[in-house]
């Protein structure tokens, strides 16, 4: 059996040990804290929807001024042609602001 001072002694060393123990998992809980908010929160599903729906819109206006100016130029629409047309667009338009499918009608 132990003695009065061999328990207390006991008894602080595992205090000690506690603390510690606690220690160590808050500075593992604020770690673990820390990266989840320098993580990039998730996106909602309307949010997901509306940025696809944009990128949508965005490309069927270049597609819409695309299609605009080869009518205006009278081209068939074989794809040769097309491709042909949209070689001289993009030519046409690249070193504009806008980019390379800068609006036809800002250069009549």
């Amino acid at each position: 059996m132990r003695t009065e001072e061999q328990k207390k002694k006991y008894k602080e060393i595992l205090k000690k040990k506690k603390k510690l123990r606690k220690k160590e998992r808050n500075k593992r809980y604020n770690q673990y804290n820390a990266r989840q908010q320098q993580m990039p929160q998730n996106k909602t599903k309307k949010q997901r929807k509306r940025e696809a729906e944009e990128k949508w819109e965005i490309k069927m206006s270049n597609r819409r001024e695309i299609e605009d100016y080869l009518y205006e130029g009278d081209f068939l629409l074989r794809k040769n042609h097309y491709k042909a047309a949209l070689g001289q667009y993009i030519e046409a338009h690249r070193s504009t602001s806008k980019g390379r499918y800068a609006s036809y009608e800002r250069f009549n």
